[in-house]
């Protein structure tokens, strides 16, 4: 082996131990049900937005259905595709850093890739699978020259499939992307004729003016300036000092937009000559707009969780605690300090690495809700933009191997793995949930004791009143209990919140349940996603069962006896 090759093979066999041994070691039910739900019903035969539904446009769910084809009917099959692309995405890394800043940053770089993302929130969400493949198109645009006659077009298309993911995410993919091809220097326009520039200066303001809308519709005043100001402020600078002439600039709308469709106007072709096409509509955009628009999902905040850290540092009486809550504070502030750096090169018109940019314009995916889980999705972008926007052999270059490798530490020893519910003080004091391994439900997965026990009991229950292909029901959400008990729900949502958004729905799922009577129905009464219509479709659910038991948190209905 090359000298030159082994400091890469280091990051891949280190990458691939972390990732390996947490990759079954956490579990979010709800969340993680209802991807493994919707995976199943379409394996078995159901069509998504027909026999079964969700929010996203659906790529995210064929995904899944390949993976459970592949590896097996179980919540751990879910995983692994994203494992594998986490794997190569941190050999990506250490090839972009090794080249700027050598073997020794590449190393830290990469670990702490995989350290501050996946193995943090171990779900196969389609946020996921839409930071990595935004990072393999910032990489493309970086790493291939404004002549190449595809690079467009690849772009495009791969904002598509980004779309096709998650829809929010593929409208700020496209805005990150195109914020690193608007940057692109085209030095004589400059000295030519600046008005030559007015297309890109107009492409610019209009993506500033929206996300403006958008920024203001999701976060307040006080939290705007963690995340939101500064892919402003980069649209701004671009609108001001345009850097594409308009031949360029008309290519650029022209060649995204060609390879965009390319991918879409098949789809949509197809669902329209299947009759599935209003069905994919609503939930892509019908569905996931009511769904955005829940009371619970402004309710957090960013400026809270700083609040929280910064009087964590002045209470806080052991090493410990400040080490934590140190770390906690840097993943909020981590969006904030990159925009500034990047911006301040920006008006010193010193180069900034293209993908600095894409980092801190994709970072405001954060903002749609502003909860822990929501800044890991960008705290791996985050610490590569700070990597690459640092100039080498400048006076934060030497950080560039400590700071990663300590970071990652932190995150692996502290909080990879953690279930979603661990106290935030428990975590600053670096307490850890022990996990045992499932034989009772069948996930494959690690979990923590106070997870197996109630779920098993809801099993027991379950196969003590049904038969296999008896139907159940549960209210307002909780899918992985279709999974793991082996039952289906008569309805052809899992959700009561975007499943039951008029009164049409609802008489159209009363009419179902009337005519196909679940024989267990169990009702989470705090749940966050309860609605009045959830509550009148659970009076009908229950009208010939009684309340038989509660399990932590769980109504449970059947039949009585």
């Amino acid at each position: 082996m090359s000298w030159l090759r082994l400091p890469l093979a280091v990051s891949g066999l280190v990458c691939g131990l972390i990732l390996w041994y947490f990759h079954n070691r956490f579990w979010w039910g709800p969340d993680e049900g209802a991807y493994l739900y919707v995976a199943q019903q379409m394996n078995a035969g159901e069509t998504y937005t027909q026999g079964v539904t969700d929010i996203h446009p659906g790529l995210v769910h064929h995904i899944h259905a390949l993976a459970l084809r592949l590896f097996g009917d179980q919540f751990v099959s879910l995983r692994y595709f994203l494992a594998a692309g986490f794997w190569v995405g941190a050999l990506t890394v250490h090839h972009i850093v090794e080249k700027i800043h050598g073997w020794q940053a590449a190393i830290s770089a990469a670990v702490g890739f995989v350290s501050l993302s996946f193995v943090l929130f171990l779900n196969p969400s389609a946020n996921w699978y839409s930071l990595l493949f935004v990072l393999a198109l910032g990489c493309i645009v970086s790493n291939t020259d404004k002549s190449t006659r595809w690079r467009l077009y690849v772009v495009g298309a791969g904002v598509a499939v980004i779309f096709l993911t998650r829809q929010l995410s593929g409208v700020l993919a496209a805005m990150a992307l195109v914020a690193m091809l608007l940057y692109e220097t085209d030095s004589s326009l400059v000295k030519r004729n600046r008005r030559d520039g007015l297309l890109a200066a107009g492409i610019a303001a209009c993506m500033a003016l929206g996300l403006g809308f958008y920024l203001v519709s999701r976060t307040n005043i006080d939290s705007l300036a963690i995340v939101g100001l500064w892919p402003l402020l980069i649209f701004c600078l671009l609108a001001l000092r345009p850097q594409l002439n308009k031949k360029d600039s008309l290519l650029l709308v022209g060649k995204l937009s060609a390879g965009f469709f390319a991918v879409l106007a098949p789809l949509v072709c197809y669902l329209a000559f299947s009759g599935l096409l209003d069905g994919w509509l609503d939930a892509t955009f019908g569905s996931a707009t009511s769904f955005a628009q829940q009371g619970w999902i402004n309710d957090p905040s960013f400026l809270n969780e700083l609040k929280a850290g910064l009087d964590g540092l002045m209470n806080a009486r052991d090493v410990t605690t400040i080490v934590l809550t140190l770390f906690w504070v840097t993943l909020v502030l981590n969006p904030a300090v990159l925009g500034i750096r990047v911006v301040r090169k920006m008006i010193r018109n010193e180069f900034v690495h293209p993908l600095a940019l894409l980092a801190v314009v994709w970072s405001t995916i954060s903002v749609h809700y502003q909860i822990p889980i929501y800044l890991f999705f960008v705290t791996a972008s985050t610490l590569l933009g700070h990597i690459v926007v640092t100039t080498p052999k400048g006076n934060f270059s030497r950080v560039l191997v400590g700071v990663p490798a300590i970071m990652a530490a932190l995150a692996l020893v502290f909080f990879a793995g953690q279930p979603l519910y661990r106290p935030h003080e428990a975590a600053m004091a670096g307490v850890r949930f022990p996990l045992v391994e499932d034989s009772a439900m069948g996930t494959g997965l690690w979990l923590p004791a106070k997870d197996i026990e109630p779920y098993s009991r809801l099993l027991e229950i379950i196969e003590s009143n049904t038969a296999q292909q008896d139907p159940i029901l549960a209210l307002p959400t909780n899918p992985e209990i279709y999974s793991i008990s082996g039952r289906q729900s008569p309805l052809w949502f899992f959700n009561a919140t975007f499943g039951l958004r008029s009164g049409e729905d609802i008489d159209r799922a009363i009419a179902v349940i009337t005519k196909e009577p679940p024989k267990v129905v169990i009702h989470r009464p705090d749940d966050k996603y309860r609605t009045s219509e959830s509550d009148r479709l659970l009076a009908v659910a229950v009208k010939r069962l009684t309340l038989s038991d509660q399990i932590d948190g769980f109504d449970v209905y059947t039949a009585k006896k």
